[in-house]
């Protein structure tokens, strides 16, 4: 269903454009010294949303006070030209930061439509310039939390790019890792599908009748991504954790699993009933958990003979067997209670709260000789007594979820920040053990060896990609942090850049998978070269933290080179000469020939919109390079232009 008559209304009308101003910037070069002159293509009183621009055409979106207008301007006549524009009147709480593209006279630009149960809208829309009227080209939506439609920012957004007469434009299903969506052509004012995308597109470029696109890949390998909360039986012999589905600040949708120490033998004891937080009886004959409707069960260790016992969460059993710990919430509290195994005598032992929100409770932990718990409170170690006496910050520590004793009761291992730590119980020596990002810590009866969960073979963790699945898999480390291996898995999964060159039918010409630096951040192509820059988000795991540029051959996949460049980098375009990119503020451009990195201009410290300070919508078009500048009071497009 369009909803283009509820949202727009299109009024042709020609305006004079204000006249153009000029200015200067010195470039910096770490080979030589050299001015390039910028110029003002465009001043505005108003914000400038999106730009695009096609040999000797530029467009952009200007905000209005009620609304927005879209411009396209020829360049031929000089900075006091008047060409045709169009205004778009549309509702006050239209998302309309999008993006833009031009072909000649044609304009397209797509713009966060609406929200509504739990779904968000982009509309694609079209004009011509000198036409009467703007065109509907299509609808995207996908899922997405309230949230982002209050804070006026839509993920992801849809991508367009163009070259000559060619437009192409791209937007995922929805925005989890799956919905990948097509890739689509415009043409005589409709979309017309062009391929399928094996992975979600995040970088997108058109020239000389090609389509360029750079893809995430993640090839999985053995693991499943699945295993969550392991916890060591008391006699060593067996591994119980969750086995399902996690999702970021929810509940899971998991299982009890329980394998041997060595990850063999796994299956689920549950019958496929939803658990959380789970704790082994000492004679690891029992096992206690949260179930789905937030109640304490326990239940044998085969899975037999489960008993609801009463409200709470994070059940932790006594080294002696005779009292289950575990964790109530109140209104604005949250307290630890005891217990008896059978659900009876039911006692609080402290009551935390009310804090500045978020109030977290999360533990407890007994220590092994049962005369402390150590539990974590608003991301804070604290050690009590067992009958909830001399409550204690332990060394000044940050803690995360459930900490875990060592067998002998002398430290005390948890998570804290991208990373797990230990420290001993009086709270000196305090270590790090892991540097990942690793969570929920348990100790071997042996004292020698720490089972966690982690996110170290998910791909998607990191990357900046919104996605709505955790993968986690279980790792084994020394007690020293020495030694860290899979427990889980033998194949660790691994993550690619996939560089495709599409004709403007969708026939694929060529491809190469970049890996080791696995999320693209844009792509360019320049005669029979195409340039993607990539960035390692998983470096912990594959290597040091940084973007590159690859340049490969357009025509075969081939790969012809790998430039290293600082994190945080964008490409966005490339003529024959040069692959232009942005790194912050600065302006750099990458000589294709020598493969040595050429400082081009500074952009003004500018007003974040888009979540992009500066520069806005960066674009190559022949030798002149193009960028948004939104100031405070006022806007300006401003440009420069390559030399060989």
């Amino acid at each position: 269903m369009s909803l283009l008559p509820a949202m727009f209304v299109a009024v042709a009308f020609v305006a004079t454009l204000a006249a153009a101003g000029s200015g200067s910037a010195a470039a910096r070069s770490d080979s030589a010294q050299r001015a390039f002159r910028v110029r003002t293509l465009v001043s505005s009183r108003r914000r400038i949303w999106a730009f695009a621009q096609d040999g000797s055409r530029i467009a952009w979106i200007s905000a209005r006070r009620a609304g927005c207008a879209v411009h396209i301007r020829s360049l031929h006549g000089g900075p006091t030209s008047v060409t045709p524009t169009w205004e778009l009147r549309c509702p006050r709480d239209y998302l309309t930061e999008g993006a833009l593209a031009l072909a000649g006279r044609s304009g397209v630009w797509a713009g966060g439509g609406s929200c509504g149960n739990n779904e968000c809208f982009w509309d694609v829309i079209g004009a011509r310039a000198g036409a009467r009227r703007a065109r509907h080209l299509g609808l995207a939506d996908f899922p997405c939390e309230p949230a982002e439609c209050g804070n006026r920012v839509l993920y992801p957004p849809p991508l367009l790019a163009s070259g000559g007469q060619l437009l192409a434009y791209y937007a995922p299903d929805d925005i989890n890792t799956s919905g990948r969506g097509e890739l689509k052509r415009i043409e005589g004012g409709r979309m017309r599908p062009l391929f399928a995308p094996t992975g979600i597109i995040q970088g997108l470029a058109v020239s000389q009748g090609r389509i360029a696109t750079a893809s995430l890949l993640l090839h999985r390998g053995n693991g499943c991504g699945c295993l969550n909360v392991p916890v060591w039986s008391p006699d060593g012999s067996k591994i119980a954790y969750l086995d399902g589905y996690f999702f970021p600040n929810q509940e899971p949708d998991a299982s009890l699993a329980v394998m041997n120490a060595d990850g063999s033998g796994r299956h689920d004891i549950s019958g496929g009933a939803q658990v959380s937080s789970l704790s082994w009886s000492p004679d690891a004959t029992k096992i206690a958990y949260e179930n789905l409707d937030g109640k304490i069960e326990v239940a044998n260790a085969d899975g037999s003979g489960s008993v609801e016992l009463t409200p709470g969460r994070d059940p932790a059993w006594s080294p002696d067997g005779t009292k289950i710990a575990f964790v109530q919430y109140g209104d604005n509290s949250a307290g630890i209670f005891l217990m008896n195994p059978d659900g009876t005598g039911i006692h609080e032992l402290a009551t935390f709260g009310p804090s500045a929100p978020p109030l977290t409770l999360e533990g407890p932990a007994w220590s092994p000789d049962g005369t402390r718990i150590a539990f974590s409170f608003s991301n804070t170690l604290e050690v009590m007594n067992a009958d909830g006496t001399d409550v204690h910050n332990v060394g000044g520590a940050n803690s995360e979820g459930k900490p875990a004793w060592s067998p002998d009761g002398s430290q005390i291992a948890f998570q804290s920040g991208p990373g797990l730590s230990v420290i001993r119980a009086d709270g000196s020596d305090l270590r790090p053990l892991t540097s990942g990002p690793d969570e929920e810590p348990s100790w071997s009866p042996d004292g020698k060896t720490i089972v966690f969960a982690s996110h170290r073979d998910d791909i998607y963790a990191g990357s900046g990609i919104s996605y709505e699945r955790e993968y986690l898999e279980l790792y084994l480390v020394d007690s020293d942090g020495s030694d860290l291996r899979p427990l889980s898995f033998t194949r660790p999964a691994d993550g690619a850049s996939e560089v495709t060159v599409h004709s403007a039918a969708g026939r694929l010409l060529s491809k190469l998978d970049v890996y080791g630096y696995q999320v693209p951040c844009g792509i360019a192509l320049a005669g029979s070269l195409a340039a993607v820059c990539t960035s390692n988000a998983q470096a912990s795991r594959t290597g040091p933290r940084g973007d590159r540029i690859t340049i490969l051959d357009a025509r075969t996949g081939a790969q012809v080179a790998a430039v290293p460049i600082g994190s945080g980098s964008i490409v966005a375009g490339a003529d024959e000469h040069w692959v232009v990119f942005s790194h912050g503020p600065l302006i750099a451009a990458l000589n294709l020939r020598t493969r040595r990195v050429l400082d081009l201009a500074r952009a003004a410290k500018l007003v974040a919109l888009r979540g992009i300070y500066s520069p806005l919508d960066l674009t190559v078009s022949g030798r002149r390079v193009a960028w948004v500048e939104n100031l405070h009071g006022h806007a300006r497009i401003r440009s420069l232009e390559l030399q060989n």
